[in-house]
């Protein structure tokens, strides 16, 4: 790349003996800023949109109509190749971000004797996907007296009577030690393991590779069990676009056990498990375990 912010493609292919036949081709990846000037190679490869432009010359001798032909077949596997160059999608290099479309066609020029002609490729479409990342689980409890608190926006949290696939429909909100509504919009929340039977446990968890769009809230889902045979799907949203950190609540109660149904059965002394596994990398598992307080405050 040049101090335009333009890379540069060249080849060259040419016979030798009586074939007469050449063949030049070069041309530029350059980003397509309208009317803007490029200051610099840092900001060409941060724009999502790429001109390709290639110039092939050719040169047959006229008694040689099949050598012409192959010059045609290499004018061909030219424009693959620099489609194909497209597709390594340089603006990657850059701060491109997950869910981003990058548009690309490719554009020859190319000379055959005394005329001249262009091609355009189809258009080329590619979906910017995030690096991946490892997952880190927290479980944390509402404590609004705590000097160590953290407020948290805590999108409301669904449970599926199916699967991670859905459908989902919402979990009971929670509520504090007074049976009051807490706003999830600025949850006073700390670490904890630690829960009283009735006591919403709050989890949360960072996995930057699940924002997949950096314009919406993503999602995950966790599965939950009881030490009394209770299962339950959760889902947790991103707690705001692009965040890459996912949140979300599960009450819990003590009025027997309804698998999959947005409450926790727990009793006093008994042990959670919640298990998270990012769909896109089975290795990458996180596993909190957290127990409910063997008597009340």
């Amino acid at each position: 790349m040049d101090m335009t912010g333009l890379i540069r493609i060249g080849a060259a292919r040419r016979t030798n003996g009586s074939g007469g036949m050449r063949a030049w081709a070069w041309g530029v990846l350059r980003p397509r800023y309208p009317n803007v000037s490029i200051p610099d190679w840092r900001t060409a490869l941060s724009t999502t949109k790429w001109t390709a432009d290639m110039n092939v010359m050719l040169s047959a001798r006229p008694s040689k109509p099949a050598r012409f032909n192959k010059l045609l077949r290499v004018l061909g596997r030219a424009l693959i190749v620099l489609a194909a160059l497209l597709a390594l999608n340089p603006p990657a290099l850059a701060e491109v971000q997950p869910g981003m479309v990058i548009d690309n066609v490719a554009n020859a020029s190319y000379t055959v004797g005394v005329q001249t002609a262009t091609s355009q490729s189809n258009p080329h479409s590619m979906i910017v996907l995030p690096t991946p990342t490892t997952a880190v689980m927290n479980t944390m409890r509402y404590d609004p007296v705590d000097p160590s608190a953290v407020i948290v926006n805590v999108p409301a949290s669904e449970y599926s009577q199916t699967g991670a696939g859905g459908p989902f429909f919402a979990v009971n909100p929670p509520v504090d030690s007074g049976g009051a509504l807490i706003d999830l919009t600025t949850a006073d929340l700390v670490n904890s393991t630690q829960y009283q039977v009735d006591e919403s446990i709050f989890i949360m968890i960072s996995e930057a590779d699940q924002d997949l769009d950096f314009l919406t809230q993503d999602t995950i889902t966790v599965s939950i069990i009881t030490a009394s045979g209770d299962f339950e799907i959760i889902r947790l949203t991103e707690t705001g676009p692009h965040t890459g950190v996912f949140a979300g609540h599960v009450p819990t109660g003590s009025g027997g056990v309804n698998t999959r149904d947005g409450t926790l059965d727990v009793m006093q002394g008994s042990q959670v498990t919640i298990n998270y596994t990012d769909p896109d990398d089975l290795s990458d598992t996180e596993t909190a375990t957290v127990q409910v307080a063997t008597s009340s405050n």
